[in-house]
């Protein structure tokens, strides 16, 4: 049962020893993502980071990008502030759980992996309608909010001696058990 509990949450990620540069990923100047505490207002962040260090931000709400997530795009002029300036700001904001800078994504086809072919239970067939293949194109991993790299999110049990998992294993510290 512990085995199944300690599953639960874990994510693969690369390992800690790997080198990994985030802005090896197009950073979109004047975006900034941001999940806002439960109950906070996105339009508390446009009024109170309209001026920063006496400058005019032209920060504003642009979208909700995710509801249950309590996520929004803001924008500002990046020609008056420094997106790391922005950046840090936003990060401090009473409103904001956690804000990262939004990356440009790019659309990826198939996996690189050599073994995908023998790889059955990934392509959508009349037996089989996991359809990974398809969650390939959607994302391959992204960071978490402490800057681990994660490639994959393993929900429930699995093979953690298998050679793509057993020495990139990350399981979160943070879980309640």
């Amino acid at each position: 049962m512990r085995q199944a509990l300690m599953t639960v949450a874990l994510c693969t990620a690369l390992a800690s020893t790997a080198q990994y540069d985030p802005t090896d990923f197009g950073i979109l100047p004047g975006d900034v993502l941001v999940m806002l505490q439960p109950g906070a207002s996105a339009l508390s962040i446009e009024r109170d980071l309209g001026l920063l260090d006496g400058r005019t931000t032209d920060l504003r709400v642009v979208e909700e990008v995710s509801a249950p997530m309590r996520t929004w795009l803001l924008h500002f002029d990046p020609a008056v502030v420094q997106q790391s300036d922005m950046l840090k700001a936003v990060q401090r904001h009473p409103a904001v759980m956690i804000a990262q800078n939004n990356h440009q994504a790019y659309q990826r086809v198939v996996p690189n992996d050599a073994s995908f072919g023998s790889q059955w239970h990934h392509v959508q067939s009349a037996d089989h309608d996991i359809d990974t293949d398809l969650a390939w194109n959607t994302t391959t991993g992204g960071t978490s909010a402490l800057g681990d790299v994660i490639v994959v999110c393993q929900v429930e049990g699995g093979n953690l001696a298998h050679t793509d998992l057993s020495a990139n294993a990350w399981s979160n510290a943070a879980e309640i058990d």
